[in-house]
């Protein structure tokens, strides 16, 4: 089956987004596709089209979409924050985050890989950035 791209605005993919939020917190909790929920499979699948923003910017935003985050602006993202307990971080959106900074980082440099222990011993913002930029130099 070939692949298809569909392409939203970002008002209508936070209305997706919602919706299939709103659709696992009712009747269908058990929803999942591949053992992840309806959300956060569309973020693990969703590129964007932003390269024209530096890499920390980019990688930033993708730690922000992950956590469900689409108001704050990636460049007013702390360093510090705790991803387990600021962005309430659990195995599923570590697995996306792993996924979605590695494909970003394979832009860079097409080598690059990210194993699930490195992604599961950021416990901050920072320690993504550090891996990320660790990846692509």
């Amino acid at each position: 089956m070939k692949k298809k791209q569909l392409r939203l605005d970002l008002k209508d993919y936070k209305k997706l987004f919602a919706k299939l939020q709103q659709i696992e917190n009712s009747t269908n909790k058990n929803a999942k596709i591949n053992g992840i929920s309806l959300s956060n499979y569309l973020l693990n699948i969703t590129k964007y089209d932003e390269v024209y923003e530096s890499p920390i910017i980019r990688a930033k935003k993708i730690i922000l979409h992950v956590g469900g985050n689409y108001t704050t602006k990636p460049e007013n993202l702390n360093n510090s924050i705790n991803l387990k307990i600021n962005m309430l971080f659990g195995s599923n959106e570590y697995s996306i985050l792993r996924r979605r900074l590695e494909e970003l980082a394979k832009e860079y440099k097409a080598s690059a890989k990210i194993s699930n222990d490195e992604i599961n011993n950021c416990s901050t913002v920072g320690d993504c950035i550090t891996l990320f930029n660790s990846k692509i130099v």
